[in-house]
């Protein structure tokens, strides 16, 4: 739950600083509460997803992956061209970095 507290806490902080982002952002993925049986195999490089074989160091982070992740399209769309990522914050650091100009018209509007 630390951990859940945390990434909130991060996202809004990083949405206060870059107030044009979330908004464009706002909807764009509907939430889907799937949750399946994953079963959790602990070693010294931390928890490892049995789908994929990554290590995670948090069991939290292994859920969130396989929730959002392994083997999942791409969910989140950038609004200004083809970039898709699988986190809506790597849209956001896409959006900050590659369309900076357009950030600043839809600041004006």
């Amino acid at each position: 739950m630390k951990n859940h507290y945390y990434q909130i806490t991060k996202w809004e902080a990083w949405s206060a600083a870059h107030p044009t982002v979330p908004s464009l952002l706002c909807g764009v993925v509907p939430y889907s509460p799937t949750r399946g049986n994953t079963q959790e195999v602990e070693s010294p490089k931390g928890v490892e997803c049995p789908k994929c074989g990554r290590y995670y160091k948090l069991k939290s982070s292994l859920r969130n992956h396989q929730k959002w992740e392994c083997g999942k399209d791409p969910q989140f769309q950038c609004p200004y061209c083809n970039y898709r990522a699988k986190q809506k914050m790597h849209v956001a650091r896409h959006i900050e970095r590659m369309h900076r100009e357009k950030l600043g018209m839809v600041e004006t509007n």
